[in-house]
């Protein structure tokens, strides 16, 4: 999204496209790899700037492989499993300052409510929601 340019590029991004004013396969395409947190719409037209033999890696969406074997193209979901030793080394890099968490709001736990009605209605894009007692 266009407010997110500036942040993306503080991270390192080379270079960060708006979506919501660029059509992305034209802007970068065609890529070796996307990892699509979107889904979606998203999703679809990601298989479209992946080049011979590129990989698409998703998150959140439906799976596809239509078409993706004619092209060489491999398409494979994320999968996320909770590992105490894993979480323990993210903690710790939190703590060092090597990972910074973006927390967008904190709500006391009563709010609970609106947290997630703020999340429903896509007013969160950045960051996270956290609560506390």
């Amino acid at each position: 999204h266009s407010r997110n340019i500036d942040y993306a590029l503080s991270l390192g991004a080379h270079r960060a496209i708006a979506y919501d004013r660029e059509d992305f396969r034209v802007a970068a395409g065609p890529v070796d790899c996307v990892i699509d947190l979107v889904g979606g719409e998203t999703h679809l037209r990601s298989h479209d700037i992946l080049g011979p033999g590129g990989r698409l890696v998703w998150l959140i969406a439906q799976p596809f492989e239509a078409g993706a074997a004619d092209t060489g193209i491999t398409v494979r979901q994320a999968n996320v499993h909770d590992n105490p030793e894993t979480l323990a080394r993210v903690v710790e890099l939190a703590g060092e300052g090597i990972l910074k968490p973006q927390v967008s709001q904190i709500l006391p736990l009563e709010e609970a409510a609106t947290a997630h009605r703020l999340l429903e209605a896509g007013e969160n894009s950045r960051g996270r929601i956290v609560l506390v007692p």
